[in-house]
């Protein structure tokens, strides 16, 4: 389980990377946000389970 979540982490951070440059809307900056927020959550639960 703890291989998928990395995983997971591994392409949102490879996704925002990518993406990043390309935030030039409202509704692009929103996602981009809920993407990092989403990112910022998983990392969390990955540490709290160690």
């Amino acid at each position: 389980m703890l291989e998928k979540l990395d995983k997971t982490i591994e392409n949102i951070c490879d996704w925002v990377d990518s993406n990043l440059c390309h935030v030039s809307t409202a509704d692009n900056s929103q996602v981009m946000a809920d993407m990092v927020k989403a990112l910022a959550e998983l990392v969390t639960a990955r540490a709290n389970l160690g």
